[in-house]
Parts: structure tokens; sequence; C-alpha cells
């Protein structure tokens, strides 16, 4: 489970939550590092995901407060 949180004044609110059920098949993400390979002026997440056998990327930006999924490199992702 990967859990991203965002500081709201004096808390913080969870924004991005990746979880996928171990029936599904193993896509473990870790942070892998942020930047702003867009140029719009906001950070994006580039983060490796494990699978059983394999590994891959995923970018995270941001949408209106919260984190989502932007892209995912399609070697050896599972479904769903």
């Amino acid at each position: 489970m990967l859990v991203i949180g965002t500081r709201e004044d004096d808390a913080y609110r969870s924004s991005f939550l990746s979880y996928q059920r171990a029936d599904a098949g193993k896509a473990a993400p870790r942070y892998f590092d942020h930047l702003d390979w867009d140029g719009d002026g906001d950070s994006e997440i580039l983060l490796e995901v494990f699978g059983a056998s394999t590994r891959w990327f995923a970018a995270l930006g941001q949408r209106g407060g919260v984190w989502v999924q932007t892209f995912q490199d399609p070697c050896g992702t599972p479904t769903g």
C-alpha cells in the first residue's frame, strides 16, 4: 500500500492511495523521485512498481488537489 498526504493548513489529508488485493497480482509501488517534467511549475511523482517477477514505472500528477496516476509503463503491468 502507498499513501500520499497533502498538507492543508495545520494538518495532512490523504490525497492518493494505491492498494491492490493480493489475488489480483503483485503491484507494490514505492516513491522513486519527483520533478516538474512537464514544465507547469508543479512537481510530478515517479513511482517504481514491483510485480512478482517484473518492475515498471508509473507517474502521478496533481489534478484538483489530489494525485492521480497519469502514466504507467505497459511492460509487465497487471491489468486492472
